[in-house]
């Protein structure tokens, strides 16, 4: 929007200095014919005196009169047919109609082509075309399953539809665009990306693995767009990875095996079909790979979590391996907002002397850590991770009545927020916790 202003200014500006010389003319022109007449008339008194005084002969005298005589009137004709000249206050009238014509259908012309209603773009939204959807984008990648995702994905809200960003032109209006943009050139393969991922986020995933369909036919060498298509049809089967799904991501795989995207709806595959142990590892090999700043990252850990803590084996004794110790108490390494972001779990250090501990000291070590980040989250208690944490750790050190206090208190400190309440409740659920 300021730089139709901006521009509207210049244009006006320049309409201005453009048209003010043509304005003036009329004015000009009738100044020089007036001044031209008063030339024509002391030639006239020149000539008659020069007869009076003898200097030439009245032949002479009478036919330069006729000439300058016939001056003064084809002077006087031009004059007639000259317009007159513009007022001050015609020439004021005049430019503020060429100003207001050039603003006046700026505005117009910007409500026709532009968007008003799109705030003008920061300088790191600049860069960011929407269609340019890598695998950092995936926010839902670790809970968009359906039935099979225990977790509501953190790029969603409550009722699992994918939020817009704001300072976006809405996704149905884009749509029509790329719609209109294919019509003309249906080998568009960039085209036919948009139009996916503008379906997929307006969650019409059969249509969006159409339009994939249709950019894979221009560019079948592209491991993106296979495995976008995949996700779009396990998002059509409500979270299930059909064969047809199997096959995309199979082919993005062979393209690019680091492809993380395809990487997880396999291993998805595998937790679906019973092998929870290869969907571990698959999860495991693509945290291990990806950048610590993938914002899917922190679902994919979660998630993973989750998972283990179901193949955990029932028991009455905690495990308490230095394996389970550094997994059991990474959640002391969570910070609250007034802390410092020092790491408060075990180091590697901690985990290669526990190797060495006997089972009591081991256990010990365990319980101290547990215990200070129960006391950390009483002194900081706006923590909804260290919460699920301290109820989980309590739980697999067996301290079912602590868990259960542990689980009061987060729900208390969580009593304005909902949604935090929900995350924290069903967690415990699943770990067999009841308030």
């Amino acid at each position: 929007m300021m730089l139709w202003l901006v521009l509207t200014a210049m244009i006006s500006a320049a309409a201005v200095l453009i048209s003010t010389p043509f304005i003036r003319r009329f004015e000009r022109a009738q100044l020089a014919s007036a001044q031209g007449v008063a030339v024509y008339r002391d030639q006239l008194r020149e000539i008659e005196a020069e007869a009076e005084r003898g200097l030439i002969d009245e032949t002479e005298a009478e036919g330069a009169t006729i000439e300058i005589k016939r001056r003064i009137l084809a002077a006087n004709r031009a004059d007639e047919a000259t317009a007159s000249p513009l007022t001050s206050s015609e020439r004021k009238f005049a430019l503020t109609v060429v100003t207001g014509i050039v603003v006046f259908g700026s505005v117009v012309l910007y409500a026709m082509i532009g968007s008003p209603d799109v705030p003008s773009a920061s300088p790191g939204q600049a860069g960011n075309e929407p269609a340019a959807r890598s695998v950092a984008d995936v926010r839902s990648v670790a809970t968009t399953q359906g039935a099979a995702s225990s977790q509501p994905a953190a790029a969603q809200d409550s009722q699992g539809r994918t939020p817009q960003k704001s300072g976006l032109p809405p996704v149905e209006e884009m749509i029509q665009r790329v719609q209109t943009r294919l019509e003309r050139n249906p080998k568009d393969v960039d085209g036919w990306r948009l139009l996916g991922w503008s379906l997929f986020n307006i969650e019409r995933f059969a249509d969006a693995a159409q339009a994939y369909a249709r950019a894979i036919e221009l560019r079948s060498d592209s491991a993106e767009y296979r495995s976008a298509r995949g996700e779009a049809l396990v998002r059509a089967a409500d979270g299930t990875v059909t064969a047809a799904a199997k096959k995309e991501l199979d082919e993005a795989l062979r393209l690019d095996p680091k492809d993380a995207r395809a990487r997880f709806f396999v291993g998805l595959a595998k937790e679906q079909d019973g092998n929870k142990e290869g969907a571990i590892a698959d999860w495991k090999a693509i945290i291990s790979d990806a950048d610590p700043n993938e914002p899917w990252l922190p679902d994919l850990k979660r998630r993973l979590a989750e998972l283990g803590e179901d193949q955990a084996p029932a028991s009455s004794s905690p495990d308490l391996s230095a394996e389970r110790m550094q997994e059991l108490l990474r959640s002391d390494q969570a910070k609250s907002s007034t802390e410092t972001a020092a790491p408060r779990g075990p180091s590697q250090e901690d985990v290669r002397a526990a190797q060495g501990m006997s089972p009591q000291d081991r256990g010990a070590m365990i319980r101290g850590m547990v215990d200070n980040l129960a006391s950390r989250l009483e002194q900081s208690p706006r923590d909804a991770e260290g919460w699920i944490k301290l109820i989980r750790s309590r739980v697999v050190l067996g301290e079912a009545e602590l868990a259960r206090q542990s689980l009061q208190r987060a729900l208390s400190v969580f009593s304005d927020d909902s949604e935090e309440r929900t995350r924290i409740a069903e967690t415990a659920k699943q770990l067999g916790v009841d308030p």
